[in-house]
């Protein structure tokens, strides 16, 4: 199984965004875990929401991401909680998968956090 997971990893196309859950704790292939940005979750929604309502607008959080880098990792995180709490519809996850993929993208090209945080933002809000 992993080796087909494997293959996918290695050569997806532009427009996927792959998401794994983890959620027993079982390891990974280290090739397959190479390849995979890792956000660790918390399971409750409540003890992530006082971080995510300090950011008044996407300038705000981008200023708070460059003081503490592991802020967005924490967005991110809540992001995924809201997909997984399955009170959000289809088009809303494609649009989380859609800011992952760019994510990966501005990562990949060295884009600015604000760039980041302003579509990071943006879709929090939308879903909440």
């Amino acid at each position: 199984m992993a080796n087909k997971l494997l293959k996918s990893l290695e050569e997806p196309p532009i427009e996927v965004c792959i998401m794994l859950i983890n959620n027993k704790k079982s390891t990974l292939l280290q090739t397959i875990t190479s390849r995979a940005i890792k956000l660790r979750l918390q399971t409750n929604l409540e003890s992530k929401a006082p971080v995510i309502s300090e950011a008044s607008d996407h300038l705000e959080l981008a200023q708070m991401i460059k003081k503490d880098q592991s802020l967005e990792e924490q967005y991110q995180s809540y992001l995924l909680e809201l997909i997984n709490s399955k009170k959000i519809d289809t088009s809303q996850i494609d649009a989380a998968q859609n800011y992952f993929a760019e994510y990966n993208q501005d990562m990949l090209y060295n884009n600015p956090s604000i760039s980041r945080a302003f579509k990071l933002f943006n879709l929090i809000k939308s879903l909440t």
